[in-house]
């Protein structure tokens, strides 16, 4: 079996906003050792990648074990649909933010290297 080489445990430490770590521990009274340890591992991923896997996984396994349960398929398979939905609108927006940062730096150097007729002259 391959694993996945953990991200979070690659990247830097991120800091974490007091709003979140508040969230984290009013979640975390009612959450075992082994849990509160995820829940923190949790708080470093971006995306929606491993959700993704987790769910068609249990689809998969839910479908070897139970094929003939069609709600119980019908409910995992909403929800990975939404899921992914989600992970495009994303993806969508992020797309979307880098082009408009892009333009603006672009717009931004072309008037630092080629100004106007008016600019960059002193009376």
């Amino acid at each position: 079996m391959v694993r996945k080489i953990d991200k979070a445990a690659k990247s830097p430490a991120r800091a974490v906003s007091p709003r979140r770590r508040a969230k984290a521990n009013f979640y975390e009274r009612a959450l075992s050792e082994a849990e509160s340890e995820y829940l923190k591992r949790a708080a470093n991923m971006d995306g929606l990648d491993d959700e993704i896997a987790v769910l068609r996984a249990k689809i998969l396994t839910a479908l070897e074990e139970r094929p003939d349960d069609l709600p119980l398929l019908m409910k995992g398979i909403g929800t990975l649909s939404r899921t992914l939905a989600a992970r495009h609108r994303l993806a969508d927006k992020a797309e979307s933010d880098l082009f408009d940062n892009l333009v603006g730096t672009l717009r931004g150097l072309g008037e630092q290297l080629f100004p106007g007729p008016d600019e960059g002259i002193e009376p």
